[in-house]
């Protein structure tokens, strides 16, 4: 296969990942949706026919549920942000610069540094120490269900401090749902630090112009 055509065949499949991670969503109702359909049929049934044990047991498995789905998200909108920057790092080819857009959001040395948290956040561009702070976000609809999984670890916690008497048991479930919301909300900064390393070392690569890939062709 010619060079140009492994090229074309790569630079459709980069545009067609980004497409694929907003079908993820299917994967993120069936997360929440048997889980908070769960919760709920517990609350009901307890103290009568569940234990306090089992409610409990179960409270914290399903905020571990919804840590491991906020880190999910979080994931995905690391895949995606580095998909977006490989996307803008093609597109400067010489074959494909006049289709290239000039100020690529995500692209290593762009006007949009998309690792802060100051870029999604307008509040924390107050406080330079704070937007400048490593932040990875995921996209559009990701970032919904991400929010969703932070807002149900919370609720669930809240819920159960709501309605069962205070006691060990509910203070172990508020530890967990505290360390569970703190750790979602690690998550992105997690991915923001590499996200801008990965930055950091595109942005500090020598630039090579056609002739210099000719020769590294060549030999």
């Amino acid at each position: 296969m010619a060079e140009t055509d492994l090229r074309a065949t790569g630079h459709r499949l980069f545009l067609e990942a980004p497409r694929h991670r907003e079908q993820e969503v299917l994967r993120y109702l069936a997360i929440l949706g048997p889980a908070l359909g769960g919760f709920v049929w517990l609350a009901m049934k307890y103290p009568k026919d569940v234990t306090a044990v089992t409610f409990h047991v179960a409270a914290i498995a399903l905020q571990g549920l919804m840590l491991l789905g906020a880190w999910y998200g979080a994931a995905l909108g690391y895949n995606y942000r580095c998909i977006t920057m490989l996307l803008s790092k093609e597109e400067k080819s010489p074959d494909l610069a006049d289709a290239a857009l000039e100020a690529w959001a995500d692209a290593p040395g762009g006007s949009g540094d998309r690792t802060t948290l100051g870029h999604y956040f307008r509040w924390a561009r107050r406080w330079p120490w704070l937007s400048n702070r490593p932040w990875c976000f995921p996209p559009e609809l990701v970032a919904v269900f991400w929010w969703a999984f932070l807002i149900c670890t919370a609720f669930l916690t809240l819920a159960t401090v709501a309605i069962c008497d205070w006691g060990w048991p509910v203070g172990l479930t508020v530890i967990c749902g505290a360390g569970a919301f703190v750790l979602s909300l690690v998550a992105p900064w997690h991915f923001g630090k590499k996200l801008r390393s990965v930055r950091e070392k595109e942005a500090s690569k020598p630039a090579t112009g056609p002739e210099e890939n000719n020769h590294e062709r060549r030999s």
